[in-house]
């Protein structure tokens, strides 16, 4: 693949969050804390409790939480312990790169392995039929939503290597805030990446 066609593909996986996935994950969070409402509501002013409540507001949250950690790591919003790779910069600039796409491809592999066997255990709650405690909902497709997220996240970390790996021939700064604007994955320079 050239560098035109992968700049592309992350072009279109940006313009799929921003389009698709942003609007779900906002809209079934608002849905979800709606809920939650309705159910204080109806405990302490009725005295009804349903137990698929909170199954349906635990579960979905966690699934909307899945499904946003590659947006979360494309705004470099994500959890990051950058400590060493700043310190390290300041007196090297070749090991700071270094670490920094060695962390890198850590996550990948990481990533890698769990998306691996999140797989294997979504199967494996389909095939037993599993379901939540109130057995108002299956399990698999929270799993699934585990995978996606995680695909994500493994796709933008793997654009972050590339963009670092680029710096660091470049001998260009590191940017921490690279991927968070949308004209991050335009290509100003001349000729393309």
């Amino acid at each position: 693949m050239n560098g035109c066609s992968v700049e592309s593909l992350f072009k279109g996986l940006m313009w799929f969050e921003k389009r698709i996935m942003t609007p779900i994950f906002m809209v079934g969070v608002f849905a979800i804390l709606s809920l939650a409402v309705v159910a204080v509501a109806l405990r302490y002013i009725w005295g009804i409790s349903y137990q698929w409540q909170s199954d349906v507001m635990v579960y979905f949250f966690i699934a909307f939480v899945f499904l946003h950690l590659g947006i979360t790591e494309r705004n470099n919003s994500h959890l990051k312990m950058t400590l060493v790779f700043e310190v390290l910069s300041k007196y090297s600039y070749r090991a700071a790169g270094i670490l920094r796409m060695i962390a890198a491809a850590s996550a990948v592999v990481y990533l890698g392995f769990f998306v691996y066997w999140g797989f294997s255990l979504m199967t494996f709650a389909r095939s037993i039929q599993r379901v939540t405690e109130s057995r108002a909902l299956k399990i698999w497709p929270f799993y699934l939503s585990m995978i996606i997220g995680h695909v994500f996240f493994l796709l933008w970390l793997l654009y972050r290597f590339k963009v670092d790996y680029r710096a660091f021939i470049d001998k260009s700064p590191y940017s921490t805030a690279l991927l968070a604007r949308d004209e991050a994955l335009v290509d100003t320079t001349e000729g393309g990446a």
